[in-house]
């Protein structure tokens, strides 16, 4: 990141959380100059009987009106 960004990552930070049959796994970057900070999110299929994939979840949520 350091050679992308120009600067070196001061913290990083992250979370797992499971919800409605996926798992949210969050990095936030935080980088000396704020406005350079990054927040990564993987969205993956959960393990449950109520498991639903990416793609489900990106289509339920940002493509209903296309």
């Amino acid at each position: 990141m350091q050679s992308v960004m120009g600067e070196t990552v001061r913290e990083a930070k992250t979370e797992r959380q499971t919800a409605e049959g996926f798992v949210i796994s969050h990095c936030y970057f935080s980088f000396p100059t704020a406005s350079n900070s990054i927040i990564l999110r993987l969205i993956q299929a959960g393990s449950g009987e109520d498991r639903r994939s990416p793609r489900q979840v990106w289509q339920e949520t940002f493509a209903r009106d296309l």
